[in-house]
């Protein structure tokens, strides 16, 4: 997940369309608004407005990857006619990451999915469902709306099974801190993570 109000969005517009161009349109930007006051105070951007730049920065990044030129003016950025090369054949799927009010509001409003902060199943049967139901009381599709859950429990088939039947279209192991341990021995990890190997990967 990449903290973009730390950035500009003629840079981050930039950078992303290059990965996209590069990986044929396979890339997709996982943002957050950031939660660690210091790292935006080491970039001289006030943390406590994050949210509107945030806000901003999304309306002029999907303006510039339409190979357009922009002009914007707003609370945060102001833009005079700049386009940018190259641009995507398509537009950069925006997953929005977090779990407060106004993460899970911007992720079902202005995003084409959700990345979660990590849950257990139980926590995901309640907030897919109603992430999903938000994104149909706004009139927008619930069809083709990524939903990235990461557990914080040991990933097993009927897990993944629950997941998928809940709405999530993908997920993430975090095999050493959740399924093993972090105190686990290299050779418990290596077996771990060839039995993870053999039940999940195609």
């Amino acid at each position: 997940i990449y903290v973009l109000p730390l950035r500009h969005p003629i840079e981050a517009a930039k950078n992303m369309a290059t990965l996209a161009v590069l990986s044929d349109n396979r890339f997709m930007l996982g943002f957050g608004a950031g939660w660690l006051q210091e790292e935006f105070e080491q970039f001289g951007v006030d943390f406590h407005r994050r949210g509107g730049r945030l806000d901003e920065m999304l309306t002029i990044m999907r303006a510039l990857w339409r190979g357009e030129e922009v002009s914007f003016h707003g609370e945060h950025f102001q833009l005079d006619d700049v386009n940018i090369r190259p641009y995507p054949s398509k537009p950069v799927p925006l997953i929005g990451g977090g779990h407060s009010g106004a993460a899970l509001r911007r992720a079902v409003r202005s995003c084409d999915g959700w990345y979660g902060p990590g849950n257990t199943l139980a926590e995901l049967r309640t907030q897919v469902p109603a992430l999903l139901q938000a994104r149909r009381e706004a009139g927008l599709p619930t069809e083709g709306y990524e939903v990235i859950a990461p557990l914080t429990e040991p990933l097993t088939p009927d897990a993944v099974t629950e997941m998928s039947a809940l709405g999530v279209t993908a997920t993430v192991s975090y095999p050493f801190l959740f399924g093993i341990g972090p105190d686990a021995s290299l050779a418990q990890k290596k077996a771990y993570m060839d039995d993870v190997a053999a039940r999940f990967i195609q």
